[in-house]
């Protein structure tokens, strides 16, 4: 409805029927605009914060990926913010269960999933962004013991501890003739291989990189000794819900913004500026 023809019915209505339905027209008046300007920017009921220049992101305490115990929230949260703050977007950080951040972002009650591994059931329902980091995966032992390898076929005799139901693309889940213990957490992980509960334990680099400077474990870290060669090497993704509005278009701003940060070496930088930040006392402990 154009606005002469909204005060042309107006003043219609008025005419015709006196003043005394003046204050009845008048709040009738503002709701028909009111749902006019919902239909013409084609929001419902409960989607404002969909149309929202902010945006909600979610995932497990990771760190150093993603972490409320930092103030760039992690490096998920450093290189979104700098990536998507640059097209009008504010970001907001939760972290939360992993399960109930993948539901949140998969129903759309939240926008985006920081800190995930690319698998083929992730890639239906979510649109992985560019690789924000790629990251070596380790295997770690006690400093006492003798454990050295070439294939993976060397170690058949040995217990592994691994983290349950995490996403590996290493697929050491399908050699069984490997001893995995499937361990809770990697604080459950780093007990048990210090106790000699486990042999070896399977390690993310800068996951370890955090544990080895918690004060738990920074005493500890010359009982600790990485093996090589790497078990391989595994990207890190941010994930975007394809249940909220424009997600597409989200998508391909924050893929071409990451990749162009990441050929100018922006990304890098970024990274490596977080690292030091989050753990300046590495710098003396190279591992």
């Amino acid at each position: 409805m154009s606005i002469l023809k909204q005060r042309l019915t107006r003043q219609f209505i008025i005419e015709v029927f006196g003043a005394r339905v003046q204050p009845i027209v008048q709040l009738n008046y503002y709701i028909l605009t009111l749902i006019g300007l919902c239909c013409a920017t084609g929001m419902t009921y409960g989607e404002t914060r969909s149309d929202s220049p902010t945006l909600q992101v979610v995932g497990a305490e990771f760190p150093p990926y993603f972490t409320d115990k930092h103030k760039d929230h992690g490096i998920l949260g450093l290189v979104l913010r700098a990536a998507l703050s640059r097209h009008g977007y504010h970001l907001e950080f939760k972290v939360k269960p992993f399960a109930r951040a993948v539901e949140e972002v998969k129903t759309g009650r939240a926008d985006i999933l920081a800190a995930t591994y690319k698998t083929p059931e992730r890639e239906v329902l979510f649109h992985f962004s560019y690789p924000i980091i790629e990251s070596e995966v380790l295997l770690i032992k006690h400093s006492a013991t003798d454990i050295h390898y070439q294939t993976l076929e060397d170690l058949v005799s040995y217990r592994i501890g691994k983290i349950r139901r995490s996403s590996s693309t290493l697929n050491i889940d399908q050699l069984s003739n490997l001893n995995i213990i499937q361990v809770n957490s990697y604080t459950q992980g780093l007990n048990m291989l210090l106790l000699d509960r486990i042999d070896l334990m399977i390690f993310n680099q800068l996951v370890l990189k955090h544990y080895l400077n918690s004060p738990s474990y920074s005493k500890k870290r010359s009982k600790l000794q990485t093996l090589t060669p790497a078990l391989g090497k595994q990207k890190t993704y941010a994930a975007i819900s394809k249940k909220i509005n424009n997600h597409q278009a989200l998508s391909n701003t924050l893929n071409t913004t990451l990749e162009t940060l990441s050929m100018n070496g922006q990304l890098e930088r970024m990274i490596e500026s977080y690292l030091q930040s989050a753990y300046p006392a590495d710098n003396d402990h190279k591992n």
